[in-house]
């Protein structure tokens, strides 16, 4: 029988926790959950981080040509801070209205959302930011 180095066990008690790394090995838990005020972030040891954030849009009313926007064209600040811009998805619940990400940023993505006509009421806005944390 020949031994070699220990090897980590996870368990109930460490897999979920917090993330770390050194020097690109993972060094802590396998998948760290959080929540801030812009949204919820998943980590995972292997350096995937998926950020979202879910959001009420009251009215698009703003003219922009031959359609309307919303007149917010905020910045979703990151729960969690990427290594480098993400690949952001934004869509919209409601069949009129249409979203997208603007310029993004390893911290933050600007959106927009689009319709072709005024409209009021609630619209049910979902973002999804994916990439790496380290």
């Amino acid at each position: 029988m020949t031994w070699s180095e220990w090897s980590p066990v996870f368990t109930t008690a460490n897999l979920v926790g917090t993330v770390s790394e050194d020097a690109g090995t993972p060094t802590g838990a396998v998948i760290e959950r959080g929540s801030t005020a812009t949204g919820d972030y998943v980590r995972f040891a292997d350096g995937t981080q998926i950020c979202t954030r879910t959001e009420t849009l009251a009215v698009v009313t703003m003219p922009l040509g031959a359609l309307h926007r919303d007149a917010t064209l905020a910045d979703w600040s990151f729960p969690a801070a990427f290594a480098a811009p993400p690949v952001v998805a934004v869509s919209c619940t409601s069949p009129e209205l249409w979203a997208d990400a603007g310029a993004v940023t390893a911290t933050a993505a600007a959106r927009v959302v689009c319709a072709t006509q005024v409209t009021a009421g609630d619209h049910i806005l979902h973002a999804q930011a994916t990439g790496r944390w380290f």
